[in-house]
């Protein structure tokens, strides 16, 4: 007597095979996603790591950030964004719309003092404040990961703020934000170090700085 066996139906099978296009096709574009995320939070922190210790070497040559040569109205970015390049390994656009180099079209981006680091990353330091507006403020440093013209190009995706204070010190923008604060266009990049995600892009009213509530799971 001869056993029969048993298998599946071609009909079960291509129902199997369907199931499995469709899981993919839902899980695979959500992995690539996470892993681009990855991919900028670990270059936000290193391209922050290589400005901070500029700026640090940069104080320790030229002294305290105000007394710096060139610190005039609407010059200040220049002034410090030109020191600051003597420690950073990249190539310098200077100032005024350089199609080579970052333009948005916006003056506040044309008339920035700016970097292509040797990574790509672009970095504009703004000359958008007199001295009087300095002192006890910050100036806006703005940096894209990608470089200008590629990626998103959009503030808390490959795009960041950073800022130098008027007490000569750089900051994430983690100094502007108090204990329960959602993370902001200000923060979003002393969140992204701190915290190592973007989940401000999915959740960002379940979240809270310095709280448990720190991603959107």
């Amino acid at each position: 007597m001869f056993n029969k066996l048993k298998a599946f139906t071609m009909a079960e099978v291509l129902m199997v095979l369907g199931i499995i296009g469709v899981v993919a096709a839902i899980t695979i574009p959500n992995l690539k996603d996470n892993a681009d995320e990855q991919v900028y939070v670990a270059k936000a922190s290193k391209v922050y790591s290589e400005m901070e210790t500029a700026f640090s070497r940069a104080s320790m040559k030229y002294g305290d950030v105000n007394d710096w040569s060139g610190i005039d109205n609407n010059t200040i970015g220049t002034a410090i964004g030109g020191k600051m390049a003597k420690y950073l390994d990249g190539t310098v656009c200077g100032t005024g719309a350089n199609a080579k180099c970052w333009t948005d079209g916006t003056s506040a981006i044309n008339s920035a003092y700016k970097i292509t680091l040797k990574d790509g990353a672009a970095v504009s330091f703004f000359n958008d404040l007199t001295v009087a507006n300095f002192a006890g403020n910050a100036l806006r440093v703005l940096v894209d990961l990608d470089g200008t013209g590629k990626g998103a190009d959009t503030l808390g995706i490959d795009q960041f703020n950073m800022y130098i204070l008027s007490n000569s010190t750089m900051s994430d923008g983690s100094h502007a934000v108090s204990e329960g604060d959602e993370p902001d266009t200000t923060s979003y990049l002393g969140w992204v170090i701190k915290y190592g995600n973007q989940d401000y892009n999915r959740c960002v009213s379940n979240l809270e700085w310095y709280s448990e509530n720190t991603s959107c799971n």
